[in-house]
């Protein structure tokens, strides 16, 4: 399941691209790297915004205040 989700997410990064740049363009591999970078943000952008804040608490009540502590 992971490896198709990863299939169509490095399909969509070489596609895009291509939309812009010929296939034997110096800059293709770079603009190529950019888009996949910008949708790997996007997507753990929208992870982190749809997580509940309610589990957000838990998980830092759970450290205990170890993010508070001073030295």
């Amino acid at each position: 399941m992971i490896d198709w989700i990863v299939e169509k997410l490095l399909s969509v990064a070489h596609w895009v691209p291509a939309i812009f740049l010929d296939e034997g363009s110096p800059n293709h591999n770079l603009v190529r790297a950019m888009f996949a970078l910008l949708l790997l943000v996007l997507i753990v952008y929208v992870i982190v915004m749809c997580t509940p804040r309610s589990a957000i608490g838990r998980f830092t009540g759970k450290l205990g205040g170890r993010l508070s502590k001073k030295r």
